[in-house]
């Protein structure tokens, strides 16, 4: 979701949600930067989970 949108700026809050609850929260500075963030962490915790 942006939460700062002018011509000279922009930034996007990441936040990630498993299994109905808040996992993580970052704000990086453009879309592209907060869907990959969010991609990257899925996926680390996808791998942890089947190293379980």
């Amino acid at each position: 979701m942006p939460v700062i949108d002018t011509p000279d700026r922009s930034e996007y809050q990441v936040v990630v949600f498993r299994h109905g609850h808040e996992v993580y929260q970052q704000t990086e500075r453009s879309l592209e930067d907060a869907i990959r963030t969010a991609s990257a962490y899925l996926d680390r915790q996808n791998e942890q989970d089947f190293d379980s």
